[in-house]
């Protein structure tokens, strides 16, 4: 009867409370990451906007990618090519 009083014992109200602010923290965290996307983005964007000289509604930007910081000089005058 041990066994089975166990697995239906109510959880005690700490342990609920605790894992309510767990889940709380998580959801703060995750909120906090999309916010600095989103700038992150907002700051791509407008960069992009900078060098093309054009208005930041005349293009999209629908993919964003890391790349090395250890490009070569040949690497990066493509990159910029491509972009004008």
């Amino acid at each position: 009867m041990g066994i089975l009083s166990n697995l239906f014992k109510k959880k005690d109200q700490a342990a609920i409370h605790d894992s309510e602010d767990e889940i709380t923290a998580v959801i703060a965290a995750t909120l906090a990451s999309i916010d600095e996307e989103e700038e992150t983005v907002a700051a791509i964007t407008a960069a992009i906007a900078c060098v093309l000289g054009k208005n930041t509604g005349e293009f999209i930007v629908r993919n964003i990618k890391r790349t090395s910081e250890i490009d070569s000089l040949w690497a990066l005058q493509g990159r910029m090519q491509l972009m004008r």
